[in-house]
């Protein structure tokens, strides 16, 4: 399995994108493979498929001075409003990218990812997609735990926290808080974890190989 990737931070070069990449692998269960596929065109077309599925490849952290990204300086609504036009454009089979994460500049400072998915509506007793989103920030560490189980229905987005209501009083006013308000934002409820030993000496190896190689 794979999940799409969009980093959106206009100063993320690919020395951070390849941390990003490293982060984000699978280092619990599949001794550091990686789980997304990096998304740096503004081209639907340019997405792989297959029938009935949305895998494209995964990208691993082997980016070099060459990378350009058509999606640095993006807004999270940019991203969603281009996946919704892939998700109109697609066979109503298809899965979509309706699951994808993204991280922005906060992200890169405070280690963390935009989990986003397609929010569902009810109907008639009928459940539909909706041509909006729900969302919550979540530790880099985290991010594959939560996208594995939302990406095979094991767990629903509401298991991993509440709506937010944004209140002055309670933040002080704070700007970033007052932007992640309404609009489908959550608050996460950390869900923990340890990697274990070795798994864990297996991810700082392997970080030290890509500080060697220059590429983090």
């Amino acid at each position: 399995m794979s999940g799409l990737l969009f980093v959106t931070a206009a100063d993320a070069d690919y020395k951070a994108v390849n941390l990003l990449l490293h982060e984000l692998s699978n280092w619990g269960y599949n001794e550091g493979e990686p789980d997304f596929k990096l998304i740096t065109t503004k081209n639907a077309y340019d997405f792989e498929r297959s029938p009935g599925a949305y895998r494209p490849e995964v990208t691993p952290p082997s980016l070099d001075n060459t990378f350009d990204n058509a999606w640095a300086g993006s807004s999270l609504k940019d991203v969603e409003d281009f996946c919704l036009d892939v998700l109109h454009a697609e066979d109503p089979g298809d899965h979509g990218p309706s699951l994808f994460v993204v991280v922005d500049s906060v992200g890169f400072e405070g280690r963390n990812a935009i989990v986003v998915e397609r929010a569902i509506g009810e109907e008639d007793e009928d459940f539909k997609s909706l041509d909006s989103f729900v969302k919550l920030r979540v530790p880099w560490d985290e991010v594959g735990s939560v996208w594995c189980n939302l990406d095979i229905a094991n767990m629903g987005f509401e298991d991993f926290g509440e709506p937010r209501d944004y209140n002055a009083d309670d933040d002080g006013g704070d700007e970033r808080a007052k932007a992640e308000s309404g609009d489908g934002w959550h608050d996460y409820e950390p869900m923990g974890g340890d990697l274990g030993e070795k798994n864990a000496e297996k991810k700082a190896k392997a970080l030290q190989r890509l500080k060697e190689e220059g590429r983090v």
